[in-house]
């Protein structure tokens, strides 16, 4: 008899969103535009900010992140940040 691993999915944490979608990757201090190019689920995200400043891009470890994008005409939002 085959040995299974069921390991549930925590619906709670898991965000549908496809790769390519637009994000606006807010801080305290600024807001950048990105797109979604990768990620781990449950992880973390992989963006691409096209045509960013560097000095505006980069974050620190002690920014609070907040990230929107839209999916299926409604907004999501969520929490993020640095490990």
């Amino acid at each position: 008899m085959a040995k299974t691993n069921h390991h549930p999915i925590d619906f709670s944490r898991r965000l549908f969103i496809e790769l390519g979608t637009a994000l606006l990757i807010e801080t305290g201090k600024k807001a950048l535009s990105s797109k979604l190019i990768g990620m781990k689920v449950g992880a973390y995200l992989i963006v691409d900010v096209p045509g960013a400043d560097p000095d505006m891009a980069a974050l620190s470890t002690e920014d609070k992140i907040r990230v929107r994008y839209v999916n299926q005409d409604d907004i999501f939002r969520f929490p993020a940040g640095f490990s």
